[in-house]
């Protein structure tokens, strides 16, 4: 709804944006993770204790450029982002988990996958979102984040090649192997992910 608000300056889709945020902070607990929710008959439910960490960049995203039309949303900007902060990333490698569990923010180890993510979709959507948070609250640290987290998958890249896997291993801290082919790179998923993060960062 923000970005359509955006595109066509229709307030009605601003309203529903809004609401939305401030009914996201309802359901978010102390550890900044949201959980999945699904919605029913009307009616908002949590039934999964594995959460995507793409999807709670998104989520920052998307509540970040509410913020700079609401800004009453901005303390939830900063839930939301000390959550990613605090459970997304991994100290080690420097990128993010691909799933994560809620309420608590532990890493979701995959019985078939381990600790593999996706780059593109997990860290690139990651840094992307830490850079708006950055713009819409004035508060450095999140792009400095941003920035680390970009380095860390740059000096990932194969160095004969330039690329980046599309998929990291963050136990062997090595290109994965099972959750996706590891060793393609895929502009779509990864190349643009990481053009776009790598935009909001330094535009």
């Amino acid at each position: 709804c923000i970005s359509t608000f955006e595109a066509t300056g229709d307030s009605a889709f601003l309203f529903l944006a809004q609401r939305t945020a401030h009914e996201l902070g309802h359901w978010l607990p102390p550890s900044g993770i949201l959980p999945e929710l699904t919605v029913s008959n009307g009616l908002v439910s949590s039934d999964s204790a594995v959460v995507f960490v793409g999807t709670q960049a998104n989520v920052l995203s998307l509540v970040s450029m509410v913020s700079t039309h609401d800004s009453t949303c901005i303390p939830l900007v900063h839930r939301l982002a000390q959550g990613v902060l605090n459970h997304c990333l991994d100290a080690r490698t420097g990128v993010a988990y691909q799933n994560i569990e809620s309420p608590d923010g532990a890493p979701h180890r995959s019985s078939e996958t381990g600790l593999e993510a996706q780059l593109g979709s997990s860290s690139c959507f990651v840094a992307e979102a830490l850079a708006l948070a950055s713009e819409a609250t004035g508060d450095p640290s999140y792009v400095e984040a941003a920035v680390r987290i970009l380095k860390s998958i740059w000096a990932k890249r194969n160095k004969q090649t330039g690329l980046v896997s599309e998929v990291w291993d963050l136990e062997k801290d090595s290109v994965g192997t099972r959750l996706y082919p590891g060793s393609m790179f895929r502009f779509d998923d990864m190349g643009g992910a990481y053009l776009r993060a790598l935009h909001c960062v330094y535009n």
